[in-house]
């Protein structure tokens, strides 16, 4: 890599002096305004950038055009926990017992609590490692046992046992 392509923060990028380069900016602009933006790579393969980022190209785009210079900065974001519960897909409760427990930091600038989308990610990513890691113990275990080897049940065999579960319930709750 390029002294020059290293990722610096905040970085500024100029617009060229070179007026071909001007003139392909101004096309793309025009052409990809609402358009779907692809980077190919090295084998061919196509693959579609994900919304922000073709929001972040067009409007770097854009800017560069009109001879503008772009500054690239990074902000942390800091997430209510309405907004952490959500992207977790649990409820604000639970995420309120996970801070307390201490397993995702945040902070308390006011009375409310705000997590950093950083550190909401890597629970997230640790989260789901440790949930692989026991899916995967637990497959093994079944494997060893052989549990994926046991023979599908026949129709009657399995009408039978649909019946019995029924029988068994209708007696526990006094059903005749």
């Amino acid at each position: 890599m390029a002294e020059s392509d290293k990722l610096t923060i905040p970085r500024t990028i100029l617009p060229s002096i070179n007026i071909d380069d001007m003139t392909t900016l101004e096309a793309f602009t025009a052409r990809f305004l609402d358009e779907q933006i692809f980077i190919k790579d090295a084998s061919g393969v196509e693959t579609p950038l994900p919304s922000q980022l073709c929001d972040a190209v067009r409007q770097t785009a854009i800017l560069l055009a009109e001879g503008k210079s772009v500054m690239i900065s990074a902000t942390e974001q800091d997430l209510t926990t309405e907004q952490a519960a959500a992207m977790l897909g649990i409820s604000r409760q639970t995420l309120i017992r996970l801070l307390d427990k201490g397993l995702i930091p945040f902070s308390r600038p006011s009375n409310h609590r705000r997590i950093r989308l950083e550190d909401l990610l890597e629970y997230k990513r640790a989260s789901k490692h440790t949930k692989d890691c026991a899916l995967s113990q637990m497959i093994g275990v079944g494997e060893d046992a052989e549990l994926y080897d046991l023979p599908e049940p026949t129709p009657q065999e399995a009408m039978h046992a649909v019946s019995e579960v029924r029988r068994v319930r209708a007696d526990a709750v006094g059903v005749s």
